[in-house]
C-alpha cells in the first residue's frame, strides 16, 4: 500500500509522518510513504501529520488496501486569533 499526503485544498504533496504510536516513518518528497502489509494490519489504525497541519488518523485494512494508493489530505492548522484560535499540532 502506498499513502499519499496532500494538502486538502491545493491537493499539492507535502512531506510528513506516519506513526503507530510506537514507530514513526517519515514520506518521500512527493508525500508517499509505502508499506508492506502483513495479516497483523487488519483493523490497524495510524497518525498521520505534517509540520504547520491538523494530524489525523488512517485505518489501514490488509483486505481493502494491499496493493492500493491511499491518497490522505491534511488541512492547514489554523492561525486565528481570539477565542477557540490559534492551533497547529497533532495533537501529541
Amino acid at each position: 500500500m502506498t499513502l499519499r499526503l496532500r494538502d486538502c485544498g491545493t491537493n499539492a504533496p507535502i512531506t510528513g509522518w506516519i506513526s503507530d504510536g510506537i514507530q514513526t516513518f517519515y514520506t518521500d518528497a512527493n508525500g508517499q510513504f509505502i508499506a508492506v502489509i502483513n495479516d497483523a494490519y487488519t483493523g490497524y489504525i495510524v497518525s498521520i501529520g505534517s509540520s504547520g497541519y491538523v494530524g489525523t488518523n488512517f485505518h489501514i485494512d490488509k483486505a481493502n488496501h494491499a496493493g492500493t494508493i491511499q491518497t490522505v489530505c491534511l488541512n492547514p492548522a489554523s492561525s486565528g486569533s481570539g477565542p477557540g484560535g490559534g492551533g497547529g499540532g497533532s495533537g501529541w
